[in-house]
């Protein structure tokens, strides 16, 4: 167990150095990025401006509050963008092109090495710091109430957040090894990922399918309320965890179902 552990630590380590390898190659593409970021992040908070000019609260949320929904939000996108959404597009990619086919002979743990060969700490600090320390400066958090236990659970629900998102994702890149391509499918995860509704505007029906078949405001709108103790944080807790857990399991079994269907692209 312990082999194995370090053996998944080194591949980590290797996949961090080749991506920044990767990133920094390209100066201006990097600089345009960030600018974009930034004029993007300006103008969504223009917008939210205007709206509390006219409101106190929107779905039971304080200008603060709001601003605090949206910095979480940020947050995840861009964790999932640095390892799942590239990582995930790449293996899509590669199963396409028969690349899949090389990387089947190598003695690696696949799976794992598939989802991690991209982990992009230069994007986290070219394309997330920036916007989100804006955001953050923005925010009166004296208006902001996280106790120790709400702070807690919360970081918690969103790392469950982050890996159920994952999952999905994963089985929307997964009609790949049948078909071939799954361009359009699995952007739809980019789309599911760009929502800016707290998890209480939803109707109630709507919140609970986001959260069991199809989790994609855990990491977000959840974790959010849970921070803010606007749910019932223990209850969110566990089923954000069983969530994760069993998505987990799918994507296992899916892995090993793709397996069995998949037809060599040198075949």
């Amino acid at each position: 167990m312990l082999s194995a552990f370090n053996e998944r630590l080194r591949l980590i380590k290797i996949s961090m150095v080749n991506t920044y390898q990767q990133d920094t190659a390209y100066f201006w593409s990097n600089l345009i990025e960030l600018a974009s970021t930034i004029i993007y992040t300006i103008t969504y908070l223009v917008f939210l401006t205007v709206i509390y000019g006219n409101v106190t609260t929107v779905a039971g949320y304080t200008r603060d509050q709001m601003l605090f929904f949206s910095l979480m939000g940020n947050i995840a996108f861009y964790i999932l963008f640095m390892g799942s959404f590239d990582n995930l597009d790449k293996l899509r990619e590669d199963v396409n092109r028969g690349n899949l086919d090389v990387l089947l002979t190598k003695p690696l743990p696949l799976l794992f090495y598939l989802c991690t060969r991209r982990i992009s700490f230069l994007m986290i600090l070219r394309q997330m710091v920036i916007p989100c320390l804006i955001t953050a400066a923005l925010i009166n958090w004296s208006a902001i109430h996280i106790t120790w236990w709400h702070f807690v659970a919360g970081s918690l629900v969103f790392i469950f957040g982050v890996i159920a998102f994952h999952v999905v994702q994963f089985f929307l890149m997964l009609p790949a090894f049948w078909y071939g391509e799954s361009t359009d499918l699995f952007e739809l995860s980019y789309a599911l990922s760009d929502y800016d509704m707290p998890y209480e505007a939803m109707p109630h029906l709507l919140r609970q399918s986001l959260i069991t078949i199809l989790p994609i405001v855990i990491c977000g709108g959840l974790s959010t309320s849970v921070f803010l103790g606007k749910v019932n944080t223990d209850f969110m807790l566990i089923l954000s965890a069983v969530v994760a857990i069993v998505g987990l399991f799918l994507k296992q079994w899916g892995w090993k179902w793709a397996m069995q269907n998949y037809t060599s692209a040198s075949s």
